[in-house]
């Protein structure tokens, strides 16, 4: 198993195990995915990312076409229903060994009845195809948040339903999952200040984590601290970016990490704040270092407060790096 994050049961991303079956996780980053020998495959989104390196979205929406339709007769590819892109692409794709999961109502596998708690989801799962009796299994139970996190696990129960595992197994499985770092990790507790470190550097992921953590806790303050990621990427999405923190209350908004680049874009912050600001009508606080932070930080929280430091750059252990002086 090779994993892009942490898996926290087993403090890796990768294990040797002893079956017959590989299962890792790929991107469409760098066109690499093409050349993944699949059986059995989950596409959970198609967002307007790494233009950088297709060109266009039309490119970019080709190399997914091209990944679906290499799924083997033996095999199935999982596609999400609510990601529009994908679903517009499931007429044109040649190949028809495709199921579909998520909320959408015509979905192969379809969730239901969501029950949101504070550290994790109950959902059921209504199982239908066509000329086939609808079957439903109740009371799945998820120790993660987020109907984004939902529908993923949903991918997965389909996988393992496919390939013959039990619903019991499957359920016990589900409940000792203890999660992923980097995806709505809390690194820490202040008081009733809790601390959350994520991945998220994409407006669909910035926008499905603050949603995550509005809908399980409605009457708390709401902060982020953003690092944007590639210039590139600020440049083909900023006015995607600018309304995705309408759910929380307030951004702290961190100089662009370039991962590399080396064209700046002519990137302004004040301008790129005064953007989020407006779009998603919240207060944006523009900061330079980690110094600037835990400043803020310490002046500005009361108590009951939630902050989210998201990112794919250094924004993880500028967490942890203020985090003991902030206790």
């Amino acid at each position: 198993m090779i994993n892009g994050g942490v898996i926290n049961s087993l403090k890796n991303n990768a294990q040797l195990g002893k079956g017959e079956w590989a299962v890792i996780e790929s991107d469409e980053s760098d066109g690499s995915f093409l050349k993944l020998p699949i059986t059995y495959s989950i596409v959970t989104n198609l967002d307007k990312e790494h233009l950088d390196f297709y060109g266009n979205f039309e490119k970019l929406k080709k190399s997914f076409s091209t990944f679906i339709e290499k799924t083997p007769s033996f095999g199935k590819s999982l596609i999400c229903m609510d990601n529009n892109n994908l679903k517009s692409l499931l007429s044109k794709c040649k190949t028809r060994n495709i199921l579909t999961y998520g909320f959408h109502k015509k979905s192969n596998y379809r969730i239901l009845n969501l029950r949101r708690n504070i550290d994790f989801t109950i959902f059921d799962l209504e199982i239908k195809f066509p000329s086939k009796k609808t079957t439903k299994i109740n009371n799945i139970t998820v120790n993660i948040i987020g109907d984004h996190n939902v529908s993923n696990t949903t991918a997965s129960i389909a996988i393992a339903l496919n390939l013959g595992v039990k619903v019991d197994k499957i359920k016990k499985a589900l409940k000792k999952f203890q999660g992923i770092q980097r995806r709505f990790t809390k690194v820490f507790s202040i008081g009733q200040k809790d601390f959350y470190d994520d991945y998220a550097h994409h407006p669909t992921e910035v926008s499905a984590v603050i949603k995550s953590a509005r809908e399980v806790n409605k009457d708390r303050k709401i902060i982020c601290v953003f690092q944007p990621h590639r210039y590139s990427r600020i440049k083909q999405l900023k006015h995607e970016f600018a309304q995705s923190f309408n759910e929380c209350d307030e951004v702290l908004l961190c100089p662009v990490y370039s991962a590399g680049e080396k064209i700046k874009y002519n990137f302004n912050q004040n301008s790129f704040s005064q953007m989020i600001s407006k779009k998603s009508k919240i207060q944006v606080i523009n900061v330079k270092n980690p110094t600037e932070i835990k400043t803020y930080l310490k002046k500005n929280l009361l108590n009951n407060e939630i902050i989210i430091f998201m990112g794919a750059g250094s924004i993880s252990s500028w967490l942890k790096e203020i985090g003991s002086e902030l206790k």
